[in-house]
């Protein structure tokens, strides 16, 4: 908790919030390394079903036409992974930017409470 604490700079913060952030972090983590775990293994298995289709086009004397098709999936499954990891850093900032805004309300409401207090 002291980590994310010195990262934000408040130490009027409650526990609670911050151990919230935590698990969005640690969560997201995980997920985006099982993502990206899952689409690298996608990824060898079709660098492998490439290079025998590559090998079974040129042996058969095949256009080049084969060849590109695999360079487009190839540009696709690229932009797949780009598309997840802007996603996953999209929501993991959402999340942590909506729990430290209501952090920041729910300690601005309380000085504005002490503040009418101590002047009645």
């Amino acid at each position: 908790m002291k980590f994310f604490k010195s990262i934000f700079g408040n130490y009027t913060s409650s526990e609670n919030v911050w151990k919230n952030i935590a698990l969005y972090i640690c969560g997201f983590v995980i997920v985006y390394l099982s993502a990206v775990a899952l689409i690298s293994a996608i990824g060898n298995g079709y660098i492998i079903l490439e290079l025998q289709a590559a090998i079974e086009a040129l042996e058969k004397g095949a256009s080049y036409k084969v060849m590109y098709t695999k360079q487009v999936q190839g540009s696709f499954q690229y932009i797949i992974n780009k598309l997840v990891q802007v996603g996953i850093v999209y929501f993991l900032y959402t999340r942590v930017a909506k729990s430290i805004s209501l952090e920041i309300e729910k300690l601005r409401e309380n000085v504005v409470r002490w503040d009418f207090k101590n002047k009645l």
